[in-house]
Order: structure tokens, then sequence, then C-alpha cells
């Protein structure tokens, strides 16, 4: 993948990764309700939830860095549109995904990486929403 190639979409890579962490976390959580699986099972939701937590994980810096290319050293304006978006949710489940698997895994270190994260989620979701504000006022004073 080129940083050209990037578009906010890809960010839904990274936040369906997220999501299925989210998921394994609390039905690994909800031990109570996995009494009737087997063992295996349950060892197998454990590697499986660690498994997407880790590739949720590895896709941020990836993102992170194609988008400096592109808008930093390539020089590729930033502009609104509503695709933005796409990039405040998976942040955010992100951090719930990474705050349950903290508490699934019994990696309580991990708890302080969602607190970081969400502040970058509330960030990016200032800008989304500093950048629809903007577009609108654009497209009113333009009429």
């Amino acid at each position: 993948m080129r940083a050209a190639d990037l578009t906010e979409p890809w960010w839904i890579n990274m936040g369906a990764m997220a999501i299925t962490t989210f998921a394994g976390s609390r039905l690994i959580l909800a031990r109570h309700d996995l009494a009737g699986w087997p063992a295996d099972g349950q060892v197998v939701l454990q590697v499986l939830t660690t498994a997407c937590w880790a590739m949720a994980t590895f896709w941020i810096p990836l993102l992170a860095a194609l988008f400096i290319e592109k808008h930093v050293i390539i020089g590729d304006p930033v502009h609104y549109t509503a695709a933005e978006w796409s990039v405040v949710f998976p942040l955010g489940m992100y951090s719930a995904a990474t705050y349950a698997y903290a508490d699934a895994a019994h990696f309580p270190f991990l708890a302080n990486v969602a607190r970081i994260t969400v502040l970058f989620a509330f960030a990016t979701w200032i800008l989304a929403a500093l950048g629809l504000l903007r577009s609108a006022f654009r497209s009113v004073k333009g009429k």
C-alpha cells in the first residue's frame, strides 16, 4: 500500500479488529456464560481475541505513518469529507476494546493505553467536527 492510496475507510479495517476484540473480551469476562464451553473453546477464544487486538494495534502506526507521508511529506492537502468520521469511530472503538481486553487478559497496564488512545479519539472527533462546521459555513457563505 502506498500513501497515495490511503483513504479514510482504511481505518475501518482497524475498527473491525477492535470490535472483534471488544466482543471477545466481553465473552471472556462473562465466564459464567461460558461454563458450558469446552476448555479448548475458551482457549481458542482467548487466542483469537489476543490476535485481533494485536492486529488492531498493528494498523494504527501503519495508518498514522501513511497519513503523515501523504499529507506532510507529499503535501496532499487535507480536505473535509464525511469520510473523516470513518477515522473517529475506529479510534474510539479501539480505546473501548483495549480497556475491555486489559481486564479480560489480566493486563492492567493496557488500561493506560486505552486512557491515552481515548484522548486521540476525542481529538480526532474534535477535528472532524471542526471540519464539518467549517465545510457547512463555507457552503452557506458561498450561496
